[in-house]
């Protein structure tokens, strides 16, 4: 969709003009821009109150007045992008026109979610619908007194946004489409348009390296697994950052199949390496000075006469054994070989995204993703990009008295059948996995896929969540 910047004062046009307003201080500044209004809003009970909405006919133009209860902040910020988009598909508007003067005052990272969170609840999912049951606004025009500045912002966020994109496309897209395969594919397209070093781990390379998370994982399925490892490497640099992202591109559960209901959007449990693909794409993009590696574990989880078992074990390649209980706890065994990998190679921080646990969607809704870090640094710098990008990040115990519910008693650890607090000890198991290096675990089950619009998202399906979050983390030690 084209965006058009517009100095306010210049504008002449007869649109539909969206007006947000900024509680009694923009209430006010409305009304004397336009006294013509001033006898509606009082008939209208118009306040300027969060979420409150009213149109008015002054003169010979059309504006929609929406509350915002108060001066923009971040968070409010978003909820206006998510109800600007709500009265654009409601209206129907194909050109709409958005008057963002009255928040041009909040500091750039305002202006910043207010332009992303524009894009997120644009986006739709649409290439299996027809044609004419689609709807999207053709352009938009938004009014702004400093165009220089906002331009400024406009370029920078359009590129993320993009990239936010592309990672919802993968995750929302078929897995009958989405196979390991697809996404090795996907990585190479990257690595060649952005000139980032590429390695495929295919089935032999597997074995050589011994990586038998991913080789037992992917036993059941006719899609071999395999491992992407991707490398950025800017011209000038101080920090290294190794990201991993499981990559199970369907979850059946496994032998330990899960029952028809649950089985429902595990099209998008390779949320993280779609988000780790993601942040490597953007940060050679815009020339980010940090050195990225980007781990993509790839497997499809499938029940067969070939597919690993309920008490089978697993050895790893740092020599720890791997009781297997639950074939459904798939995803911690194929990251236990990035992460491994990962930390090989003494990365400053380590930073592991996945859908992991049901029971984090429990404690924290779909608006939080959970982080476990034994390391404050990089627990607090990541907490620190979820407020700046509203994708947040509520800080999970790794309890250390929780070790003895992942022991085994035939191997070192098991993979499942900790009792309470799973997604604690699924935490301290991968935690187990990543030596010394400094290492942060965030588990999107309930944030990367939702099924009901939220306090940001009026839009379903694939949100894209890690992609500003991590690519603000990385700035932030850039």
């Amino acid at each position: 969709m084209k965006i058009r910047l517009k100095q306010k004062k210049e504008y002449i046009g007869k649109e539909f003009i969206i007006t947000p307003i900024t509680g009694k201080k923009g209430l006010a500044g409305i009304v004397n821009e336009l006294p013509g209004m001033s006898n509606e809003i009082k008939k209208g009970g118009f306040k300027g109150n969060e979420g409150e909405k009213l149109i008015c006919s002054p003169g010979n133009k059309n504006i929609l007045l929406i509350g915002t209860g108060a001066p923009l902040k971040e968070d409010l910020t978003r909820k206006l992008s998510k109800n600007v988009l709500t009265i654009i598909k409601e209206f129907k508007l194909k050109k709409p026109v958005i008057d963002v003067s009255g928040i041009e005052a909040g500091n750039d990272n305002v202006i910043s979610n207010f332009i992303d969170y524009l894009f997120l609840n644009i986006y739709a999912f649409d290439k299996y619908i027809k044609s004419e049951n689609r709807f999207a606004p053709e352009s938009m025009i938004i009014l702004v007194n400093d165009k220089k500045r906002f331009m400024r912002i406009l370029n920078e966020r359009k590129k993320i946004s993009g990239i936010v994109d592309y990672v919802r496309d993968l995750i929302n897209e078929t897995p009958s489409i989405v196979t390991p395969e697809y996404m090795k594919n996907k990585a190479l397209s990257v690595s060649e348009v952005r000139n980032i070093k590429i390695e495929v781990f295919d089935h032999k390379k597997l074995k050589k390296e011994k990586l038998n998370g991913l080789l037992n994982v992917g036993t059941g399925s006719e899609h071999k697994p395999l491992l992407v490892k991707m490398s950025y490497v800017p011209g000038k640099y101080k920090q290294t950052v190794a990201i991993v992202g499981k990559g199970i591109t369907y979850d059946s559960g496994g032998l330990n199949i899960k029952p028809g209901s649950h089985m429902s959007t595990m099209k998008s449990d390779m949320s993280g390496s779609a988000v780790a693909l993601g942040i490597i794409n953007l940060a050679s993009l815009m020339n980010l000075p940090v050195k990225i590696v980007s781990y993509l574990p790839l497997a499809e989880n499938m029940p067969s006469e070939r597919s690993y078992k309920p008490d089978d074990i697993i050895t790893f390649r740092n020599g720890k054994s791997v009781e297997i209980f639950n074939t459904d706890a798939e995803g911690r065994l194929v990251l236990a070989d990035a992460i491994i990998m990962a930390s090989e190679e003494k990365p400053d921080f380590l930073v592991e995204l996945s859908t992991l646990t049901g029971s984090i969607v429990s404690a924290l809704g779909n608006s939080f993703a959970g982080v476990f870090s034994m390391n404050r640094d990089l627990l607090k710098k990541l907490e620190a990009a979820g407020e700046r990008t509203g994708e947040y990040l509520w800080e999970m115990p790794l309890y250390k008295n929780y070790k003895s519910s992942i022991k085994s008693k035939i191997a070192d650890l098991k993979n499942a059948g900790y009792g309470n607090a799973s997604s604690i000890k699924a935490g301290l198991f991968l935690n187990e996995f990543s030596g010394s290096t400094p290492f942060a675990h965030i588990d999107i089950a309930g944030t990367a896929f939702i099924e009901k619009e939220n306090e940001y998202f009026s839009t379903t399906g694939a949100t894209g969540f890690g992609v500003r979050l991590i690519f603000n983390f990385l700035k932030s030690i850039s």
